[in-house]
């Protein structure tokens, strides 16, 4: 189990705000912000996450496959899809969830 505290992660100048409201969470983001959404899906995981991505104005969303291994919740590894706005996408296989949050953040600081 990897422990990594807040402080011991890179600094960087970009603000990530992460959508956990209903509608159009975009409304709300700050020039400076990058909206970030998470879709736990199960089957297909793409078609629904780009349809949130949409409705919510959302900059990127992390799709993860909660019905695959090393998947989802109380584990110690996650996978992913990320995809962002501009139709970029980004298969993540599966590893520790720390690792995870580096390559989330790696993909976002590529939004433009």
């Amino acid at each position: 189990h990897e422990n990594c505290q807040k402080r011991s992660l890179p600094h960087h100048s970009t603000s990530i705000a992460r959508a956990r409201h209903r509608g159009r969470s975009g409304d709300r983001k700050r020039p400076h912000q990058r909206l970030i959404g998470f879709a736990a899906q199960t089957g297909d995981i793409v078609p629904p996450a780009l349809e949130k991505l949409q409705r919510k104005q959302l900059d990127a969303i992390a799709a993860n496959p909660v019905d695959q291994p090393n998947s989802g919740f109380g584990g110690d590894q996650n996978q992913a899809i990320f995809l962002d706005k501009s139709g970029n996408k980004q298969a993540i296989a599966p590893c520790s969830k720390l690792e995870m949050a580096h390559y989330l953040l790696d993909f976002v600081q590529g939004i433009v």
